[in-house]
């Protein structure tokens, strides 16, 4: 009876596991309400960053702490495909990622964009690295860089041909600001890109960097 239940128990947790996985989540998140256009304020200098657990565009599985082993991480949030300034940051890092991943950097990106708008935007900027589909919004939460968008600015996106997508659980849309993080071994936050201006992305120069500045310290 007790090999019955510990087998129904370990099967429990494998289903849950592949479920949070296949969101894009953290477990134990509760997230937060959120007001519409007010922007988000990010993680701060020092901060912890919490731990990802995830499924990418590949269906490879991300953990952030095993990741963060064996180098510092670079997180880049962007909204989607639709955002002619996020198409151009992804095709400027990818044309000189060889330059962040010999400092040991692992890049990763995460997106509220479907799996079938992550693949275009693979085959429009020849990104070659990891790309999670954050569907229920939990990591861009527990980064604090998700934006509710109003019905006003829904509307306007439609009259542009973008038509956003939400979780249908939930009653309004949810993105993520264009963001960008670099978080050290240790865990933690050392530089984090975060502007109201939209088109004012981090450039690679800025990246590499920051990656240089945390190769000086002692982890």
């Amino acid at each position: 009876m007790k090999k019955v239940v510990l087998g129904l128990f370990i099967a429990f947790l494998l289903f849950n596991l592949k479920y949070i996985l296949a969101q894009g989540g953290i477990i134990g998140l509760t997230p937060p309400r959120l007001e519409a256009n007010k922007f988000p304020t990010g993680l701060e200098i020092g901060q912890k960053a919490p731990p990802i657990t995830a499924l990418d565009n590949h269906a490879d599985p991300i953990f952030l702490l095993n990741l963060l082993k064996k180098g510092p991480a670079v997180i880049l949030f962007y909204g989607g495909r639709w955002d002619p300034v996020a198409r151009k940051q992804i095709r400027d890092i990818q044309d000189s990622i060889k330059y962040i991943t010999e400092k040991g950097a692992f890049l990763l990106a995460v997106t509220a964009d479907s799996y079938e708008e992550i693949d275009r935007m693979v085959a429009e900027t020849g990104a070659t690295f990891p790309i999670i589909h954050d569907r229920s919004h939990l990591i861009m939460d527990a980064y604090k860089v998700s934006y509710r968008v109003s019905e006003d600015m829904v509307a306007k996106f439609k009259k542009m041909n973008i038509t956003l997508k939400k979780n249908p659980d939930e009653e309004f849309y949810t993105l993520p600001v264009s963001c960008t993080y670099v978080i050290g071994r240790d865990r933690r936050v050392a530089a984090i890109w975060l502007n109201k201006n939209y088109e004012l992305t981090a450039g690679v120069r800025y990246i590499i960097n920051k990656l240089k500045e945390l190769g000086m310290k002692k982890e």
